[in-house]
Parts: structure tokens; C-alpha cells; sequence
């Protein structure tokens, strides 16, 4: 069977509000204002319709408790809900366009470093991870240099309803305890930790691979890389560790190559169908012989590391109307592909040429995927370089029906590039600078 058409495509809605609408709330609440207008914006792409509305936040005449949110203008309710762990939330919908109240999740942190988000001239960054010990977090840069961070937990408790907790003093120019490398000569394109969460594994588009020793938060300073690994013609488009010595990488020179990390050497190689676009990395944890991968062309392509060149795997039918591969993500047997023209797809690997459902929210090149994250085998979290991440609930497969869970704010227009996942909680980084940390 080949691919879906986009004439089966489901067109999901977008809500979106004003960044800082929960600094509005609490000065409202904390009677430093009396009242202050938001927006709140909700589309339809197809066909295209919108309604922009505006929100004045005040206290309740009597109840000096409780925050009013009053719709003065478009088709747009804002109010505080329960979501699915009975926390308090946001939730916004639109009756006019038929949005059903949607979770507006707000980051629990937001890791803000002067020296890389300074407003005027933020720092993008192009690579994001977090050690699975949960001990720090590493961010890639366009100048190739990867900053290391230590995590903190403080905050993370606070209601969701609260502004984000940032670690870093705000109004004071204090760099962060962070540890710098500039081993790669240009934009770092992947990061990702090894198990141990003591050594981290970079690629960039200088077509080299680093492994930096990753320090304990106490121990930060200067990362100098133990190992350069070299082979790759083109830029690298994704590495993932898939042992203590072992690493496997991909590269838009359309081969996929293992390495022996801990003697600086290439052991394997297979080429793939053309060149490759990104690597399903966390997967790779738990089946390290498998390397599945975004093609340049929108093909999803598997190759068993432990076959013979051409033998085992498989690869998906050329899609239409989709766009170049961009990001790609799995779970049990799921895979997910995004593309540069902001379309996802999502295939079962049982039957690959099968295309289970298709989604776009922001068709264009201006929405590209730049990350897919699985959540759980129902849940799945999108990246896009329009600044409007979000997570859509694939429960209802069978019948097409999929919704949107939440819609990820923080990002203020600025294209959100990647994400990491661990546990319950999703990390997201992109154009602004900052790194921001939602439970989700």
C-alpha cells in the first residue's frame, strides 16, 4: 500500500496565548495592578480562519481571591481547569471555530543563560539533552560550542498555574555554573548522553563526532573532548551512544556508521537509501542493532545494524505532498516521521508502508518539524520552527480522531528546534536561547 495522500490529512488546531499572560495573572492577583488585557489567538488552517482575542485579567469585585478572566473581545474563553493528575491549569478553546478547551501548559523552569539569551541577540540552539540521571543538561550552539548545565528540581512543585521558575537570578548579568566546549568548528546538530550520564556524545556540521567526559555538577569546568571520530563526508545528522564503548551515526552522506568509542575507530558501516535527515535515537537504548532514520526525501528508512549491507529493515513508500524528512522518534512498535513542511506521520514498524494517521497543524516551510518526542504510545510532543509546540493524543487511531493534549508555551514566535524526554518531563530548546522544562 503506499503512502497516505493529503487528502487524508487531519488538519489540527492551534491556541495560542500571550507568553507572559501568567505574570499578568499574579500581578493581578498580588494586587501590584488592578487589571491588564492578554491575547489569546486561536486558527484553523483549512480553511484559513482565525480569532484573535483579547482578555482583561482582574479580581473579582467581592472575592479578592479570585482572577477573572474576561473575554472583551473575539470568540475565546480562558479559564482554570483541572487536567488529567487534578492539578490546576489553563485551558483555552474557541466555540466559533469548534477548539474544544485546550491545556495550555506552561514550562515549570526556564533555564535562561545572559550570556546565550540575551534578548537583542539570543544565542539559537540547534541540540539539546538531559543525562538520564537527571544530574545536568547539555545544550548545542550555532557557533559549535556545547554548554553543560547543572539541573535543579527547585520549583518544579510549584502550581501549574504559576510563572515559570527560572534558576538564574533575573535582572543580573551572573553567568551560570556551566562547563564550555568548542571542540566542533561549526553548528553542533546532535547531542545525547551515554547511559552513565558521565560522557556525552556530540555530532556536528563540521562532520566530525566528540565524546566529552560529562563532570558532576560539582565538578564543572572546561570540557575537552577524550575522543574525535572522523569518516563522515557531510554534515552529521544524528549519534547516538548504543553501549558503554559503543555509538552509532548518520550523516546527510547517506551512511550509517558504528564506532568503538573507546578506541577512536570506525567498526561497521551500511548505507541507506539517500542522505539521512535524522536518527531515532532514544530508542536505541533498548534496541541497540536497529538504526531507524528520517530520509532526505520524507522516507522513513530501518537498517539492522547486524545484517549484511542491503539485508534486513525496511523502508517506508515515498510520501506525497510531504516535504524533506526533518525529525524522527519511536516507542514500542511506533515510529513517528516529521518534515520540513510541517506535516507528521506516524506508522506502525509491523507494517511500514502503512500510514496510521498523518497531522499538520502550520503547512509550510515556515513550520517545520524540528523534533518529535513520544511521551507514551498515545501521546506524542512536536517541535516547529513557528514557535507553537505541542502535544498531540493519538488514542483514537482507529477511527482518525486525534486532538490536540496541550499546547507548550514559552516561546515567544521563536522557532522551538528540539526536545528531550525523560520520565514525565519534556525539555525544549530553540531559537530564544532558552531552555525550558514542562512536566507533562
Amino acid at each position: 500500500m503506499s503512502s497516505s495522500s493529503s487528502s487524508s490529512r487531519v488538519i489540527l488546531p492551534i491556541v495560542t496565548a500571550q507568553p507572559s499572560f501568567p505574570d499578568v495573572v499574579r500581578e493581578v492577583d498580588d494586587g501590584i495592578i488592578p487589571s491588564e488585557q492578554i491575547w489569546v489567538s486561536c486558527y484553523r488552517c483549512v480553511p484559513p480562519t482565525s480569532v484573535h482575542a483579547k482578555i482583561d485579567v482582574t479580581l473579582d469585585a467581592r472575592d479578592r481571591n479570585l482572577v477573572l478572566f474576561n473575554t472583551v473581545e473575539g470568540d475565546v474563553k480562558l479559564e482554570k481547569g483541572l487536567n488529567g493528575v487534578s492539578r490546576q491549569t489553563y485551558m483555552s478553546g474557541c466555540p466559533s471555530l469548534n477548539i474544544p478547551p485546550t491545556t495550555l501548559t506552561l514550562a515549570s523552569q526556564e533555564y535562561v543563560d545572559p550570556e546565550r539569551a540575551d534578548l537583542q541577540k539570543p544565542h539559537r540552539i540547534t541540540a539539546l539533552a538531559v543525562a538520564p540521571d537527571g544530574s545536568t543538561f547539555a545544550s548545542g550552539f550555532l557557533d559549535g560550542s556545547i554548554h553543560l548545565y547543572p539541573i535543579t528540581n527547585e520549583g518544579l512543585n510549584r502550581p501549574l498555574t504559576e510563572p515559570p521558575f527560572k534558576p538564574y537570578a533575573e535582572g543580573i548579568k551572573t553567568v551560570p555554573a556551566k562547563s564550555i566546549s568548542r571542540a566542533h568548528l561549526s553548528t553542533v546538530t546532535t547531542l545525547s548522553y551515554f547511559a552513565s550520564s558521565r560522557a556525552i556524545l556530540s555530532g556536528g556540521i563540521d562532520f566530525t563526532l566528540q565524546v566529552h567526559p560529562s563532570p558532576v555538577p560539582t565538578e564543572l569546568g572546561r570540557l575537552t573532548p577524550t575522543r574525535t571520530l572522523k569518516g563522515h563526508s557531510r554534515t552529521v545528522t544524528g549519534a547516538h551512544p548504543i553501549s558503554a564503548t559503543g555509538a552509532v551515526s548518520v550523516s546527510a552522506d547517506g551512511t550509517v556508521r558504528q564506532w568503538d568509542v573507546e578506541e577512536g575507530e570506525q567498526v561497521g558501516m551500511h548505507i541507506a537509501a539517500t542522505g539521512v535527515a535524522a536518527l531515532a535515537g532514544e530508542i536505541m537504548r533498548t534496541r541497540p542493532s536497529e538504526a531507524l532514520m528520517a530520509l532526505a526525501d520524507g522516507r522513513a528508512q530501518l537498517i539492522d545494524l547486524r545484517a549484511e549491507h542491503g539485508q534486513g529493515g525496511f523502508i517506508t513508500p515515498r510520501p506525497t505532498a510531504f516535504g524533506a524528512g526533518s525529525a524522527i522518534d519511536a516507542i514500542d512498535n511506533l515510529f513517528a516521521i516529521g518534515s520540513s513542511r510541517g506535516v507528521a506521520a506516524v506508522h506502525d514498524r509491523r507494517r511500514p508502508d502503512v500510514v496510521l494517521f498523518e497531522f499538520v497543524r502550520n503547512e509550510g516551510e515556515g513550520a517545520a518539524v524540528g523534533a518529535l518526542a513520544f511521551l507514551d504510545t498515545s501521546r506524542l510532543a512536536v517541535a516547529t520552527a513557528d514557535g507553537l509546540p505541542f502535544i498531540v493524543n493519538t488514542t483514537d487511531t482507529d477511527r482518525n480522531e486525534l486532538s490536540v493534549e496541550r499546547e507548550l508555551i514559552g516561546a515567544d514566535c521563536d522557532a522551538v528546534r528540539c526536545l528531550s524526554r525523560r520520565g514525565n518531563e519534556l525539555w525544549a530548546g530553540g531559537d530564544d536561547g532558552v531552555v525550558r522544562r514542562y512536566v507533562v
